[in-house]
């Protein structure tokens, strides 16, 4: 990140820091009634000093290793804390040190909130593009979330290129972020309040696409979109007809290996979607439907946390009591052959 950049979302967000919030609160994961649970038991300083742009708790994080990239004062980072559960653990990051001082003054208080006889989490002051830098070695995390921290930066392919780095084969980064229609000009570039509302370095949403297959990442999913509005006169006349989105993707690490396409059945074990499965807006998996899906998302989810809860059909070798299970998941009764009565 330039000098200049660096300053000026130091300066913002420290401001922030010292009360009142900004951003996206809506709760609409499947597993709300979990998150509005966990968010009881994190501290008002954490909570009064939230900075985001959308809801980055994806799904089956119980026993996850996760982190948080541009953590803020802990919000989310607490959230998930409470939701991988004791046996997992998450680490925070963030440039702003008041921030962090903040995230680090409560670890005690979730810790006992959440019956948990040690802390599953940390916070650090340090940069998501250099985590080298604080020892984080090659393949240590299983998911990455971020929320409306990439934006921020000015290198974001080192950012990506990081995360790539740290993540597990199998494993995602889930994020947040701004997204704009156009290549934005260099006087909308420069303006500072709008880079400290992500909105100045908010990236053309197909650039996204290209920097993630340069560095590694599969295609990027769409899970969730929210329009940004611009009212004030002024910056509406600056940006001219670029428009802007808020955007949660997902990315996956996949091994060099990869499945064909392949025909799938979503067991419904997922707690908070026992229904259907949103993967993203394009793959929706309902309980005990056949689904047929591409060969990168077969890979992702035979290698990932998520390889349990689905059956591959593309063996021809059918073990007939799965199948009168799978039928019976769908509500549909197997005939009955005979009764030994």
């Amino acid at each position: 990140m330039s000098s200049c950049c660096e300053d000026n979302v130091k300066k913002a967000y420290s401001n922030w820091s010292s009360g009142g919030s900004c951003g996206f609160k809506t709760i609409t994961a499947g597993r709300a009634e979990d998150i509005k649970e966990a968010l009881t038991h994190v501290h008002q300083d954490v909570l009064d000093r939230y900075y985001g742009c959308g809801m980055v708790i994806p799904e089956k994080l119980e026993g996850q290793k996760v982190l948080d990239l541009g953590c803020g004062a802990g919000r989310d980072t607490y959230i998930v804390s409470k939701l991988v559960g004791p046996e997992g653990s998450i680490v925070g990051v963030d440039m702003t040190d008041a921030l962090i001082e903040v995230a680090n003054k409560h670890v005690g208080y979730s810790t006992e909130r959440f019956g948990y006889s040690k802390p599953n989490l940390e916070f650090f002051v340090g940069y998501i593009e250099k985590l080298a830098e604080k020892g984080i070695g090659d393949n240590s995390f299983n998911i990455l979330v971020s929320n409306g921290v990439i934006n921020l930066t000015s290198d974001k392919k080192a950012v990506l290129q990081e995360a790539y780095r740290v993540l597990k084969e199998g494993g995602e980064l889930y994020f947040s972020d701004v997204y704009c229609s156009k290549e934005l000009p260099e006087e909308v570039r420069k303006n500072e309040y709008l880079w400290s509302m992500c909105i100045a370095g908010s990236l053309y949403w197909k650039r996204l696409h290209d920097i993630a297959k340069e560095v590694g990442f599969c295609v990027p999913r769409v899970v969730e979109i929210t329009t940004v509005a611009i009212n004030n006169e002024e910056y509406k006349t600056l940006v001219g007809d670029a428009r802007f989105v808020s955007i949660t993707y997902r990315m996956f690490k996949l091994p060099a290996e990869r499945k064909g396409p392949s025909t799938v059945v979503y067991k419904g074990d997922i707690k908070g979607y026992e229904k259907e499965f949103k993967l993203d807006v394009r793959n929706v998996f309902r309980t005990g439907e056949t689904r047929q899906i591409d060969g990168e998302l077969a890979t992702f989810l035979a290698t990932s946390r998520f390889k349990d809860s689905f059956t591959f059909l593309d063996n021809l070798i059918v073990n007939p009591f799965d199948y009168v299970s799978e039928l019976e998941s769908r509500g549909e009764t197997p005939k009955v052959a005979y009764s030994v009565d």
